[in-house]
This record gives structure tokens, C-alpha cells and sequence, in this order.
């Protein structure tokens, strides 16, 4: 006769680590939104998301149905801003037991098997110049003020133009 039990207990242990595993990783990022919150003073984070785009045209003949892509994504965002535009930094999967973690740019892939791998792999993404330059950027944003919505930026001159 099979044992059920035995079969139960594993399922629920199984359950356990997955549960473990993935409260782990959101730790993980928790921590590293606390440091971006510390260093530019809360007004970027950074968030697994799922994310949608139009397919390009090879993609669009290699896959035909649809002509949107979905998928998962790290992305920072200004804080500050309301309806803030997500700036995708990575791609990003988790397996169903939570570990590992795929983490994908501009033509590197990293396997996550645990959490060190995990810390690791965020950290050499930050030190991406695109991601820093993202961080940058988004650092710099400032909410549209109600009285300044009216008024026209003034004109940027181009030292670039000669006016002889």
C-alpha cells in the first residue's frame, strides 16, 4: 500500500522552503531598497515587475500571435514622481521553488542558487554604467509643481550656433 503520509509531510515540507526561499529573496530586496532609500534620501526603489512590450518584427515572425511581450522585470522608479515610468535595468525570473533566480542584461545571464549568489549578482548590476546612469537620471526628477505647469521652460541657448 502507498504511504500517503510520508507523501503529505514532503509536500508540506517542500511547501516550507519555497515559502523560506522566497521570503529570502524579497529580504534580499528589501535591503537593497533600504540602501538606495539611505542613499538617495527614499526617492528611488527598486522592484521585480511584470512588464509589457510591443514585440519587435523578428519577434513578431518567430512568435505571431499577439504583438505584445510579457515578462518579468527589475526596474527602479522615482518615488516622488505620482504614475512614475519604471526604467527596466534587467529581466528577471524566479523558479517556483524560489531559487534560483535568473537576472539578465544587455548579454549577461546570471543564475541565482542562493542568497549570497543573489547579493552578488544585484550588486554587479548596479555597477552597470546604464544602471547608474538610470539611477541618475531618476535621482534628478522632480514632481511637476501645480503653479510652474502653465509656464513655458525658458529657451536653452545652443553654444554650439554661431550668431555671425
Amino acid at each position: 500500500m502507498t504511504d500517503y503520509k510520508t507523501a503529505i509531510k514532503e509536500g508540506i515540507k517542500a511547501a516550507q522552503q519555497v515559502d523560506w526561499a522566497k521570503r529570502e529573496i524579497d529580504e534580499v530586496f528589501k535591503q537593497l531598497n533600504q540602501q538606495l532609500t539611505e542613499f538617495f534620501k527614499g526617492k528611488i526603489v527598486i522592484q521585480r515587475r511584470s512588464i509589457e512590450r510591443t514585440k519587435s518584427v523578428e519577434e513578431l515572425f518567430s512568435s505571431p500571435f499577439g504583438s505584445t511581450l510579457k515578462y518579468d522585470a527589475i526596474v527602479a522608479l522615482n518615488t516622488t514622481i505620482p504614475d512614475s515610468k519604471p526604467r527596466e535595468l534587467a529581466s528577471w525570473s524566479m523558479d517556483k521553488m524560489g531559487y534560483p533566480c535568473r537576472i539578465s542584461w544587455i548579454g549577461q545571464e546570471h543564475f541565482c542558487e542562493d542568497k549570497e549568489a543573489l547579493e552578488n549578482t544585484l550588486s554587479m548590476l548596479l555597477k552597470e554604467p546604464f544602471v547608474g546612469q538610470v539611477l541618475s537620471v531618476l535621482s534628478k526628477l522632480e514632481p511637476k509643481n501645480e503653479n510652474t505647469k502653465n509656464k513655458k521652460p525658458p529657451l536653452a541657448s545652443n553654444p554650439d550656433s554661431s550668431n555671425t
